[in-house]
């Protein structure tokens, strides 16, 4: 089953790339964002839209050129911003609702992507989060406003001498913010972590309203100021508000480090407290037996919840001596699948691989979507090398033999994978791109 390859021209600067279904047609529209350096001032961020055939062919371009404005933007059931002056929709410059916010303050800016678009009823009519007056309020695609409850936001200030003179930097800090359904009714919630709390905002036909939760763990600081360098720390690095076990409603999974004196030895831990609709039960730890770098939640296993996937890494002296001998590092893909009442407490390795010691960077390693349409989700890495392989899910696992290969290797740049269902098939394709390329490769199975 080989890959069959189409060429999509870059615009030019283009920093990222995203996926959304802009216009409600079942397929998505590829989101090109381009940053391009203006001297001394921010760069200034242009968003080109291509939309694909069935056939994965480049059709229609649209271009929208967001510039150096103060501005955060979003792709969810269309595609939205939020400025000074509040939410708007960005391709047809429609308002949705009057809230000022701290970026009028701003002068010249790079926009930013940021989530603050959900769907919360399903009803396919985008909602858009606005901080802004102390309050954080919910307005609807078509402008309605949902509700707004009070909220807190920090601010910095910082001065210092440049060039002669005295230079002033000012900041505003949003909340921290995320949906999710947090007691099972169908509906998501606004949810407004803050180290040990937890406020749920519920919308409803009267308005918005919230509840304070107590979670089981502090998760901010990241890192622990007040811990003992010589005693070792735990420093937090990834938090995850979701529903894992498929019941509904809203968990909290943690992954942190486990550092001792020195970072020679390092583990992680993976903590996990279910929702249960008003709190969380008691968390449960599992400690790996190696660092655990890229952690992801998804369901390796197709059964409706979400496993733990982390590339794990022996850290110990001994180990690296061993790396510094060979110059190759070995990495463990390994999974923690859940089961009745929770994970597994011991990794499942469904892929061993490995990187060069001189070249970290070029081993790629991505499980996250189905590329063949049976249901399982892929794998698709080039094991630190010069040729990009898929390898196929199942009951079994990850396949041994190829599922499809491409010589070559890839484009350079933090992240030349881009996986996403873009044609409506329901099989992934696997975009190959670079920061500095001309061209981007649309990679389809046949």
């Amino acid at each position: 089953m080989p890959f069959v390859a189409t060429s999509i021209d870059l615009p030019p600067h283009t920093a990222e790339v995203r996926a959304a279904d802009l216009d409600g047609d079942g397929r998505k529209e590829l989101i090109f964002v381009s940053s391009e350096p203006k001297g001394r001032q921010p760069d200034a961020v242009t968003l080109t839209l291509v939309s694909l055939t069935a056939e994965g062919q480049p059709t229609k371009r649209e271009t929208l050129r967001l510039g150096q404005r103060a501005t955060l933007w979003d792709a969810h059931n269309g595609l939205w911003g939020v400025d000074g002056d509040g939410a708007y929709n960005l391709r047809t410059a429609a308002r949705l609702g009057a809230r000022r916010t701290a970026l009028g303050g701003l002068g010249l800016t790079t926009p930013l992507a940021a989530d603050l678009a959900s769907d919360i009823d399903g009803d396919g009519v985008a909602e858009i989060v606005v901080v802004g007056g102390g309050k954080v309020e919910l307005f609807s695609a078509d402008g309605r406003s949902r509700g707004a409850v009070p909220v807190r936001s920090e601010g910095s200030l910082k001065a210092n001498a440049r060039g002669g003179g005295l230079q002033v930097a000012a900041a505003a800090a949003w909340p921290g913010m995320t949906f999710g359904d947090w007691d099972g009714d169908g509906i998501d919630e606004l949810l407004l972590p803050d180290g040990d709390t937890l406020e749920v905002v519920r919308f409803g036909p009267a308005g918005a309203t919230a509840t304070k939760v107590k979670q089981p763990m502090d998760v901010e600081p990241r890192r622990d100021p007040a811990a003992d360098p010589k005693a070792g720390r735990r420093d937090i690095e990834n938090v995850w508000l979701k529903d894992v076990n498929n019941d509904g409603k809203v968990d909290l999974v943690v992954h942190q480090w486990v550092i001792g004196s020195t970072f020679f030895g390092a583990t992680a831990e993976l903590i996990t407290a279910r929702g249960n609709g008003t709190g969380f039960d008691k968390p449960t730890t599992i400690a790996t037996s190696a660092a655990a770098v890229d952690v992801q939640l998804r369901d390796i296993d197709n059964d409706g919840d979400l496993d733990i996937l982390a590339s794990q890494v022996d850290l110990s002296i001994s180990n690296i001596g061993r790396a510094l001998v060979s110059r190759k590092v070995q990495v463990d893909l390994c999974a923690y699948i859940w089961g009745s009442g929770g994970y597994a407490s011991q990794a499942k390795v469904i892929r061993r691989t490995g990187f060069s010691i001189s070249e970290p960077e070029r081993l790629k390693l991505k499980v996250e979507a189905d590329l063949n349409g049976d249901g399982w989700i892929d794998l698709v890495t080039n094991d630190g090398g010069d040729q990009l392989v898929a390898f196929a899910g199942g009951p079994a696992g990850i396949s041994e033999a190829p599922l499809a290969t491409w010589p070559g290797a890839l484009p350079l740049g933090p992240d030349p994978l881009f996986i996403e269902e873009l044609t409506g098939d329901a099989r992934a394709e696997v975009l190959l791109w670079g920061p500095k390329a001309t061209k981007a490769t649309l990679l389809r199975l046949r």
